[in-house]
């Protein structure tokens, strides 16, 4: 008889976004507040599939949560190499001994920041208003409180 099945989970795994994400939708709905459009897609004009995480299209209002950003860990290499494009060629660079790294997500690179200067800045242009918040003030509560100053800062009243 096989007792993985009792000892893990087999279903769907459940990643600390989905947890996140659906904390929030649930604070969402206990304040009171509409309930926002998920993925939203706000630049199909422009020909760009940008989405916003979370969006209350009649405010337009926008809330985007920002994980990976500062990375979880440093470490210290000992010695190694990594690949890097230099005008359009893959190319080996040594890392000397003592290099220090930051690992995170792909918004910590210069290349993903530009890109989501230019999401934003085009949001501004249509008119959204974006809330970024990390996924800390999910779980304390508080992007829950700003989203809920943003609708009203913009016409809505609970009812």
């Amino acid at each position: 008889m096989s007792y993985r099945r009792h000892l893990f989970d087999l279903s769907r795994p459940r990643t600390k976004k989905a947890r996140i994400e659906f904390s929030f939708l649930e604070q969402v709905e206990d304040a009171g507040l509409p309930q926002p459009h998920e993925e939203y897609a706000f630049a199909h004009v422009i020909g760009r599939d940008w989405r916003f995480d979370y969006a209350w299209v009649p405010y337009r209002l926008a809330l985007e949560v920002e994980g990976a950003l500062f990375g979880g860990r440093v470490i210290n290499v000992q010695h190694g190499f990594e690949y890097r494009t230099i005008k359009g060629e893959k190319v080996q660079i040594d890392i000397a001994p003592g290099t220090v790294f930051r690992l995170g997500g792909g918004h910590n690179t210069g290349e993903r920041l530009k890109r989501d200067l230019e999401k934003r800045a085009n949001a501004a242009i249509f008119g959204w208003a974006v809330l970024p918040i990390m996924p800390e003030q999910v779980t304390d509560g508080s992007a829950v409180r700003m989203v809920t100053m943003a609708l009203q800062q913009r016409g809505w009243r609970k009812p």
